[in-house]
């Protein structure tokens, strides 16, 4: 018998498996030493022709995530100090770094406004820095820069601050430095964060050495980080290319990462990890169960684990993603080959509502990587062509007792264990589960599957034979050899891309005990299908 994995809980309110819904405490409307040389870590999210990806494609985000935890802007509190008198000229980086020191001198902090004329750079030589309570809201028009030569913003221990509606631009760090990490941002030790609406594009840690990175931002030691509705474009570090949080209680709600890069190889695991986002634990002394919703990760890389996404986490009952897509990662440029588009150690997983496509690794994970003996349970949730030449095309199972359900995988490609690799010790359950057209370029290999998991109906499985013509490896005893004729991927409705299962499918009213909801939030009908996505009556 399959031991059901403990109830998730999530912000103090509880994760119901069965429904696959999610809740968040917050309303949705509140309130080391080396060196990597300048030029490496400024080239290393260049495209081909040298010069950095377009980020425009995210200058918004999907309003119909409808993620619980969404920040609105925070309204001025305490002093207000506003740089400039209504003209460009008077918005100088002498006027900014006035206006701070008055605020970090107030009793109790207040809020730094702009009034500009419009959008406006205020290019920096040196790093602003907040020292106490503070809002720092750009109003939608400002771009702080740091040219390419310093840190952007320094944050001091103790301290909770605010930024919103503000670009972080050019921020860098060189290896060395006193603070290695955050070249758009650095909150070092306690207090809190909250970066609402905020763009950071093209900062850079240069430091080659552990443990150190966050391009965009690191946030060590905060009792809380909230990342609502930021874009992380075109950012760089040893590890977290875009962020780097440690023993930090992070939430991330409608974030965009686009072409970061974890840029540093090593054969300890402390080196080129998380090329979108790395996460080492949550606050030690009073851990919350990190969550992650309506999330985008595109073509980030990394060098060793977890081309977009790295956690190691030990605190905490539990790791919710939903509504997230991961797309085109990659660990381009990496010695060993690295592991994992999403890789995951610690604490259970529940996956949800979520895409993984077109990722893909040089070792082993093309997908989603579980860490040592890692629970998961995925539900309503698509994999689609991922690859690697090793093992798991789309799933590592490891160690743990993972279970599938109404989850759809095609074109995923690997050595052995297209669709999910298991351990020796773990323990998979699959259940209403579509396997379709994955593949190997070994002719002995499963296409699918390299065991036969544990049965939980439902499931439909295709082709029936693998490369030499012998019959493939039965995921499940009682699985359908059939094809379910799925059409591409797409996006039909909902945040997420999904493949639609057409009339006619063979798959269509086969699964057993359906969820309440599809992949896409649209309601099941009873017969109701195999996969992620339910074919309309």
């Amino acid at each position: 018998m399959f031991a059901s994995i403990p109830e998730l809980r999530l912000c103090a309110a509880v994760v119901a498996v069965g429904a696959l819904s999610l809740g968040c405490g917050d309303d949705a409307a509140a309130s080391g030493d080396g060196g990597a040389s300048d030029s490496a870590a400024r080239d290393s999210t260049t495209d081909d022709s040298g010069t950095l990806p377009d980020a425009s494609m995210y200058t918004g985000m999907n309003p119909d995530t409808d993620c619980p935890g969404r920040l609105a802007p925070v309204e001025p509190a305490g002093r207000v100090e506003v740089v400039g008198d209504g003209t460009a000229a008077s918005c100088s980086e002498d006027a900014l770094h006035a206006a701070a020191t008055a605020l970090n001198g107030a009793e109790g902090g207040g809020t730094l406004t702009f009034d500009c004329a419009g959008e406006h750079t205020i290019a920096l030589t040196r790093s602003l820095f907040v020292s106490n309570t503070m809002i720092l809201d750009g109003g939608g028009d400002i771009t702080l820069s740091g040219g390419g030569a310093v840190r952007v913003i320094e944050v001091d221990h103790h301290v909770d601050f605010v930024v919103q509606r503000l670009t972080v631009r050019g921020g860098y760090v060189a290896a060395g430095s006193e603070n290695e990490s955050g070249a758009g941002l650095l909150h070092p030790w306690f207090g809190t964060l909250r970066a609402i609406d905020v763009t950071f594009d093209d900062n850079h840690s240069a430091s080659e050495a552990n443990d150190v990175g966050g391009g965009a931002i690191y946030a060590g030691g905060l009792t809380e980080a909230v990342l609502s509705g930021c874009t992380f474009t075109n950012n760089s570090g040893s590890t977290g290319g875009g962020v780097l949080s440690r023993s930090t209680n992070l939430r991330v709600v409608d974030n965009v990462f686009f072409n970061n890069s974890a840029t540093t190889y090593a054969e300890s695991g402390q080196y080129g990890n998380g090329g979108g986002l790395y996460i080492d634990r949550m606050w030690l002394d009073d851990p919350i169960d990190f969550s992650i919703c309506g999330t985008v990760f595109d073509g980030n890389h990394a060098k060793v684990h977890g081309s977009a996404f790295f956690s190691y986490n030990l605190e905490g009952t539990g790791a919710v993603f939903d509504r997230c897509t991961f797309r085109d990662n990659d660990m381009a440029g990496s010695p060993g080959g690295g592991t994992g588009t999403v890789y995951h150690e610690g604490v259970p997983l529940l996956l949800i509502n979520s895409t993984m496509s077109g990722n893909s690794t040089g070792e082993h994970a093309g997908g989603l990587f579980l860490g040592g003996g890692t629970d998961a349970q995925i539900a309503n949730c698509t994999f689609e062509g991922n690859e690697t030449p090793g093992n798991a095309g789309a799933l590592w199972a490891g160690n743990g007792r993972v279970q599938v359900t109404h989850s759809t995988f095609a074109h995923n490609r690997a050595d052995y264990g297209p669709v999910i690799f298991k351990g020796m010790s773990g323990n998979v359950r699959l259940t209403n589960v579509i396997m379709s057209d994955n593949g190997t370029d070994n002719e002995f290999s499963a296409l699918a599957c390299h065991a036969t998991f544990d049965d939980g109906g439902g499931n439909v499985q295709w082709p029936a034979t693998k490369n030499n013509g012998n019959p493939d490896n039965p995921c499940t005893e009682s699985v359908l050899f059939a094809d379910p004729r799925l059409e591409a991927l797409a996006d039909n409705g909902g945040p997420t891309e999904t493949m639609a299962l057409p009339a006619g499918s063979p798959a269509l009213d086969l699964a057993t005990e359906c969820s309440e909801y599809d992949q896409r939030g649209t309601a099941r009908t009873v017969p109701c299908d195999p996969g992620a996505y339910e074919h309309p009556l």
